[in-house]
């Protein structure tokens, strides 16, 4: 049984941020903006909110989208499950890092739930680019969620594609084509 992915916190609003929410909220995901600029972010997409501090209530996804340093994102990383450690594993929401080409298993190493780690490659721009890289922890459970930004009946705006942590990055031409493992 899967558990179906309803709300999307996006943390970070840079240009990746920005994408990444526009495609979830354009897609019917209820979704949140987590920034420090909150109160000043103009032209959110529909069905998104932006906020300055996590919400109470778990979302079901956190895609993070902060500069690439490590440290940086492990912060961010035990902040997120500093708010959400009331929750039982199954509810606690999953983790994603927007990285670019960082090691996976040295960003999720400090981590108090690194199964509910998995990568999540947009390419530029995300809004429209066709496909994303998704990739599990090496300790990430097999998916039991369901995550697309498309909903069924509608046209597909991009392809989830699954591979493991150490084939993530490997390519520099990877395309639809390349895609063994499509998440729908």
């Amino acid at each position: 049984m899967s558990t179906p992915i309803k709300t999307v916190l996006i943390y970070g609003y840079g240009v990746m941020g920005r994408g990444v929410a526009k495609t979830f909220a354009d897609a019917g995901f209820a979704t949140l903006v987590k920034s420090s600029r909150a109160g000043k972010l103009e032209g959110l997409p529909s069905r998104t909110s932006a906020v300055e501090q996590l919400p109470k209530e778990a979302p079901d996804l956190v895609i993070e989208f902060v500069p690439e340093d490590v440290r940086v994102k492990q912060a961010v990383y035990a902040e997120i499950e500093a708010a959400y450690s009331g929750n039982s594993p199954d509810n606690a929401p999953l983790i994603a890092s927007g990285t670019s080409g960082l090691d996976l298993v040295e960003l999720a190493r400090k981590m108090k739930r690194p199964e509910r780690f998995l990568g999540v490659h947009y390419f530029m721009p995300a809004d429209t680019a066709p496909v994303v890289e998704v990739m599990a922890g090496l300790v990430t459970r097999a998916p039991r969620w369901t995550a697309s930004p498309m909903r069924s009946g509608e046209p597909a705006r991009s392809r989830w594609c699954s591979t493991s942590p150490s084939s993530a990055f490997s390519s520099t031409a990877f395309s639809t084509r390349s895609c063994t493992k499509p998440i729908t």
